[in-house]
């Protein structure tokens, strides 16, 4: 019962990302994107948001500051006023990515703070600032790729990375054969001009990408097998101090 039990909610939760990325083609559609890497400040002043840093806030009202800064250190959304404060002292890939978390919070329509929505959230801006299928037509190679891509920081590079090399054997697993959302997103930045819609992209090689998804997996199993190791040998190295 309880495998069962987790089967169901493994399968509720892909419903709700599958649910999410529909949220982001149709911010694409609706804000006119046709490009990467996008432009945060402008998708949320298309939905009527005001946008200030910190620094901008601390001059107007102390209060709000302080408010801000209680709430958190990259980000803050009032969604009744429609303002979205930022920390301009934080790098430049980590505000584009806390600006796209606050869109998050706005389209998928959040009441409240709680986990489930911080991590809806994340996904939306990890998705919303690197597309996998875009990930895709993109050539990256490795997460420093995608960092300089789609201009995300490298943490965020990096599981946007890992996530793709999960999506690329999926896909193909499928014969390659896109999902109708993924087709969907793909024909909305597809044009029959020469501009390319990835503007950083590198040249396509598909056997490199196989290969290093295949060296992540690697790297991914060798990572896990030494933290299993350092927790065993851990409370040994202990009792042998004690000796």
């Amino acid at each position: 019962l309880l495998s069962e039990f987790h089967k169901t909610e493994e399968h509720w939760f892909r419903l709700e990302y599958y649910e999410i990325q529909n949220h982001i083609l149709e911010v694409f559609t609706e804000c006119n994107v046709d490009s990467f890497p996008i432009d945060c400040r402008k998708l949320l002043e298309h939905y009527g948001y005001s946008i200030y840093t910190y620094q901008e806030l601390s001059r107007r009202s102390r209060r709000l500051y302080d408010i801000c800064c209680s709430f958190s250190k990259d980000a803050f959304r009032a969604g009744s006023e429609r303002i979205v404060a930022y920390n301009n002292a934080m790098p430049k890939a980590r505000v584009r990515f806390s600006l796209a978390h606050e869109l998050g919070h706005h389209v998928l329509k959040h009441q409240g703070n709680s986990r489930r929505n911080e991590i809806e959230a994340n996904y939306f801006a990890g998705h919303l600032l690197a597309p996998r299928v875009i990930i895709y037509y993109s050539g990256c190679q490795n997460s420093s790729d995608i960092a300089h891509t789609f201009l995300i920081s490298k943490e965020a590079a990096s599981i946007a990375w890992e996530d793709y090399c999960r999506w690329y054997r999926y896909f193909c697993a499928c014969n390659k054969h896109l999902t109708n959302l993924e087709y969907r997103m793909y024909a909305h930045f597809w044009q029959k001009s020469d501009d390319p819609f990835i503007q950083n992209a590198k040249t396509w090689n598909l056997r490199s990408v196989s290969e290093a998804c295949s060296l992540q997996d690697v790297r991914s199993s060798l990572w896990k097998k030494r933290k299993r190791l350092e927790s065993f040998l851990r409370p040994l190295l202990f009792l042998l101090s004690l000796w």
